[in-house]
């Protein structure tokens, strides 16, 4: 429960489904900034563990990316459109009232995606390279590194527990 603590959890109670993920993504993207979002997921009638990564660039030009790079220190990854289960592009009012472009790209966490996050983590500078039209490089903010570090440990932690430990965790 500390782990989850300082998370968002909201609870979709007829599907009895979870979804787990720290408030910087949306006081973000309502002030227009990019970032790398991982949520959890917990589909409840399974008893299954997911975690999903959200890349989100919002900025003043349609980029109509549809690649992501990420350096991440000496460590290079590149994500092709294939890679991403789901991607949209819409226009959003951020907080000033001015409309920005979102793209948003997302895709279900495996081992190498995790570990690219403990790279970012750990590097001294972290780039997400939103890849289109035209390239827009986003550094990863201390902030967001620390989001998705608080996301990272609910996740770790919730892996290690039983399927009655973890129903109770998110009661």
């Amino acid at each position: 429960k500390d782990a989850l603590a300082k998370l968002n959890v909201e609870h979709d109670r007829v599907e009895n489904n979870y979804t787990i993920s720290d408030s910087y993504a949306e006081s973000t993207l309502n002030t227009g900034l990019c970032m790398v979002a991982p949520s959890i997921c917990v589909y409840g009638d399974r008893d299954e563990l997911v975690l999903m990564i959200s890349f989100v660039y919002v900025g003043d030009e349609l980029l109509n990316a549809n690649r992501v790079i990420v350096r991440a220190g000496d460590n290079k990854y590149t994500y092709n459109q294939d890679a991403f289960s789901a991607i949209g592009r819409d226009v959003c009012k951020i907080n000033t009232g001015k409309l920005k472009w979102v793209e948003g790209f997302v895709t279900r966490a495996e081992d190498f995606d995790i570990e690219l996050l403990r790279d970012a983590l750990s590097s001294q500078e972290a780039i997400f390279r939103f890849s289109g039209y035209q390239n827009y490089d986003y550094v990863l903010t201390q902030q967001n590194r620390q989001a998705i570090t608080d996301v990272l440990n609910a996740y770790n932690l919730m892996c290690s527990v039983s399927p009655d430990v973890l129903r109770k965790a998110l009661a």
